[in-house]
């Protein structure tokens, strides 16, 4: 079961990244973070994020 705290904003995610929110709208609009949408705003579950983080720290290698 998801609870509050592990579904993110777009905010949020551009938070723990340290990135300008519009850089999260554009790697969600192109994929590369999973999202998915409750009306007009965009939610990330926060494993998907942490398995992005592991995928960027794997390709950086």
């Amino acid at each position: 079961m998801v609870e509050d705290r592990d579904v993110l904003t777009v905010e949020q995610v551009a938070e723990i990244l340290q990135v300008h929110y519009q850089t999260v709208y554009a790697k969600v609009r192109s994929g590369e973070i999973p999202a998915f949408r409750i009306g007009q705003q965009w939610r990330i579950l926060r494993k998907d994020l942490f398995k992005y983080i592991e995928k960027l720290k794997k390709s950086s290698r």
